[in-house]
Protein backbone atom coordinates (compact mmCIF):
# COMPACT_ATOMS: atom_id res chain seq x y z
CA UNK A 1 0.00 0.00 0.00
CA UNK A 2 2.88 2.75 0.71
CA UNK A 3 4.17 1.82 -2.74
CA UNK A 4 1.00 2.78 -4.38
CA UNK A 5 0.65 5.59 -2.44
CA UNK A 6 4.17 6.89 -3.11
CA UNK A 7 3.26 6.15 -6.77
CA UNK A 8 0.39 8.38 -6.62
CA UNK A 9 1.78 11.28 -5.19
CA UNK A 10 4.86 10.98 -7.55
CA UNK A 11 2.41 11.15 -10.17
CA UNK A 12 2.62 14.52 -12.30
CA UNK A 13 -0.72 16.21 -12.07
CA UNK A 14 -1.11 15.50 -16.13
CA UNK A 15 -5.23 14.33 -15.62
CA UNK A 16 -5.67 18.26 -14.70
CA UNK A 17 -5.40 19.13 -18.28
CA UNK A 18 -7.37 16.20 -19.36
CA UNK A 19 -9.82 16.36 -16.93
CA UNK A 20 -10.72 20.44 -18.40
CA UNK A 21 -10.95 18.86 -21.87
CA UNK A 22 -13.61 16.73 -20.15
CA UNK A 23 -15.19 19.39 -18.29
CA UNK A 24 -15.13 21.60 -21.36
CA UNK A 25 -16.41 19.22 -23.37
CA UNK A 26 -19.59 18.89 -21.18
CA UNK A 27 -20.01 22.25 -21.00
CA UNK A 28 -20.00 22.60 -24.58
CA UNK A 29 -22.43 19.61 -25.07
CA UNK A 30 -24.67 20.91 -22.12
CA UNK A 31 -24.81 24.26 -24.19
CA UNK A 32 -25.42 22.64 -27.14
CA UNK A 33 -28.26 20.18 -25.58
CA UNK A 34 -29.99 23.51 -23.89
CA UNK A 35 -29.96 25.30 -27.44
CA UNK A 36 -31.27 22.09 -29.08
CA UNK A 37 -34.39 21.74 -26.75
CA UNK A 38 -35.10 25.72 -26.78
CA UNK A 39 -35.13 25.20 -30.41
CA UNK A 40 -36.89 22.08 -30.18
CA UNK A 41 -39.73 23.52 -27.81
CA UNK A 42 -40.33 26.79 -29.90
CA UNK A 43 -40.86 23.86 -33.06
CA UNK A 44 -43.34 22.23 -31.31
CA UNK A 45 -45.14 25.32 -30.01
CA UNK A 46 -45.36 26.11 -33.94
CA UNK A 47 -46.54 22.48 -34.54
CA UNK A 48 -49.16 23.07 -32.37
CA UNK A 49 -50.42 26.20 -34.03
CA UNK A 50 -50.22 24.93 -37.54
CA UNK A 51 -52.14 21.52 -36.38
CA UNK A 52 -54.79 24.35 -34.70
CA UNK A 53 -55.09 26.53 -37.99
CA UNK A 54 -56.01 22.92 -40.01
CA UNK A 55 -57.83 21.77 -37.44
CA UNK A 56 -60.28 25.15 -37.76
CA UNK A 57 -59.86 25.16 -41.78
CA UNK A 58 -60.82 21.00 -41.71
CA UNK A 59 -64.05 21.84 -39.62
CA UNK A 60 -64.83 25.34 -41.42
CA UNK A 61 -64.31 23.14 -44.68
CA UNK A 62 -66.92 20.48 -43.68
CA UNK A 63 -69.32 23.06 -42.49
CA UNK A 64 -69.12 24.22 -46.14
CA UNK A 65 -69.61 20.59 -47.71
CA UNK A 66 -72.34 19.64 -45.80
CA UNK A 67 -74.38 23.02 -46.29
CA UNK A 68 -73.55 23.39 -50.19
CA UNK A 69 -71.95 19.78 -51.47
CA UNK A 70 -71.96 21.21 -54.85
CA UNK A 71 -70.06 24.50 -53.83
CA UNK A 72 -67.46 25.20 -56.61
CA UNK A 73 -65.37 26.05 -54.69
CA UNK A 74 -65.19 22.64 -52.57
CA UNK A 75 -62.35 20.52 -54.42
CA UNK A 76 -59.62 23.46 -54.51
CA UNK A 77 -60.42 23.92 -50.56
CA UNK A 78 -60.22 19.94 -50.29
CA UNK A 79 -56.20 20.20 -52.12
CA UNK A 80 -55.55 23.13 -50.01
CA UNK A 81 -56.45 20.99 -46.78
CA UNK A 82 -54.60 17.95 -48.50
CA UNK A 83 -51.12 20.45 -48.93
CA UNK A 84 -51.77 21.47 -45.43
CA UNK A 85 -51.88 18.05 -44.19
CA UNK A 86 -48.87 16.95 -46.24
CA UNK A 87 -46.95 19.90 -44.96
CA UNK A 88 -47.67 19.38 -41.19
CA UNK A 89 -47.05 16.03 -41.83
CA UNK A 90 -43.56 16.72 -42.82
CA UNK A 91 -42.64 19.00 -40.24
CA UNK A 92 -44.00 16.45 -37.71
CA UNK A 93 -41.97 14.22 -38.98
CA UNK A 94 -38.67 16.96 -38.72
CA UNK A 95 -39.48 17.31 -35.23
CA UNK A 96 -39.66 13.73 -34.24
CA UNK A 97 -36.33 13.45 -36.29
CA UNK A 98 -34.71 16.50 -34.24
CA UNK A 99 -36.33 14.55 -30.83
CA UNK A 100 -34.49 11.60 -31.85
CA UNK A 101 -31.08 13.38 -32.57
CA UNK A 102 -31.86 15.42 -29.01
CA UNK A 103 -31.82 12.03 -27.73
CA UNK A 104 -29.06 10.46 -28.78
CA UNK A 105 -26.65 13.91 -27.78
CA UNK A 106 -28.51 13.52 -24.09
CA UNK A 107 -26.87 10.12 -23.92
CA UNK A 108 -23.31 11.14 -25.47
CA UNK A 109 -24.11 13.42 -22.52
CA UNK A 110 -24.20 11.23 -20.18
CA UNK A 111 -21.67 8.88 -21.48
CA UNK A 112 -19.07 12.33 -21.11
CA UNK A 113 -20.66 12.80 -17.40
CA UNK A 114 -20.45 8.99 -16.38
CA UNK A 115 -16.84 9.67 -17.52
CA UNK A 116 -16.42 12.21 -14.99
CA UNK A 117 -17.80 10.33 -12.57
CA UNK A 118 -15.66 7.24 -12.89
CA UNK A 119 -12.59 10.20 -12.74
CA UNK A 120 -14.06 11.36 -9.49
CA UNK A 121 -14.25 7.54 -8.15
CA UNK A 122 -10.54 7.42 -9.16
CA UNK A 123 -9.53 10.36 -7.47
CA UNK A 124 -11.65 9.68 -4.43
CA UNK A 125 -9.48 6.28 -4.19
CA UNK A 126 -6.20 7.76 -4.74
CA UNK A 127 -7.07 10.57 -2.02
CA UNK A 128 -7.77 7.96 0.27
CA UNK A 129 -4.32 6.11 -0.40
CA UNK A 130 -2.44 9.59 0.62
CA UNK A 131 -2.12 11.41 -2.73
CA UNK A 132 -3.24 14.91 -3.11
CA UNK A 133 -6.07 14.95 -5.59
CA UNK A 134 -8.82 17.51 -6.15
CA UNK A 135 -12.24 14.98 -4.80
CA UNK A 136 -14.56 18.51 -5.09
CA UNK A 137 -17.64 17.32 -6.22
CA UNK A 138 -18.58 21.11 -7.14
CA UNK A 139 -18.65 20.68 -10.98
CA UNK A 140 -20.60 17.31 -10.77
CA UNK A 141 -23.14 18.94 -8.53
CA UNK A 142 -23.34 22.19 -11.01
CA UNK A 143 -24.07 20.06 -14.34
Amino acid sequence: RGLMAQQAAAQPPSSAPMETDRQQKIERRLAETRAVVQELDRDVRHLEELQDTFDFRYKMHRMVAEGAPASPDLARQTEQLQVMLNSLDRSRKDVLARAQELLGRCETLRDFLLEELAEWKERQRKACLGAACNTSLSCLETW
